[in-house]
């Protein structure tokens, strides 16, 4: 009997193997002050040798931009949204990829722009 299953099993036709993609090669997460990720805000990657090379992604629901970037240069990260004050970081420099570590990550805390209501 499980030899007649095996069979039908390996009569039906295979599966397609879905293609693998490469892994980004950078990772932003932007959180708010209180550590909570901020989904949908606006994160540019700029080439800091002065070549205006950017790329705009905006954050996944828990707070990710994901980029596919050379490596073995520096970056300039902004993240903006409504709300928040802008940050940046400068000259972040992006190793080359290899094997054992395909992904750097970075994480932005955003702080709150003003001004403030205080109630009594």
């Amino acid at each position: 009997m499980t030899t007649l299953i095996a069979l039908l099993l390996l009569a039906l036709p295979q599966a397609a193997v879905p293609k693998t993609t490469s892994p980004p090669s950078l990772v932003v997460q932007l959180v708010d002050p209180v550590w909570l990720a901020i989904p949908n805000a606006e994160v540019t990657v700029r080439t800091s040798s002065g070549k205006n090379e950017s790329t705009v992604v905006r954050t996944d629901e828990h707070g990710y931009a994901k980029f596919w970037l050379a490596g073995d240069q520096d970056y300039t990260i902004d993240a903006k949204e409504p709300g928040f004050k802008t940050k940046r970081l400068k000259r972040m420099h992006l190793f080359t990829p290899t094997a054992t570590s395909p992904t750097a990550y970075v994480q932005l805390q955003l702080k709150l722009a003003g001004p403030f209501i205080t109630v009594y």
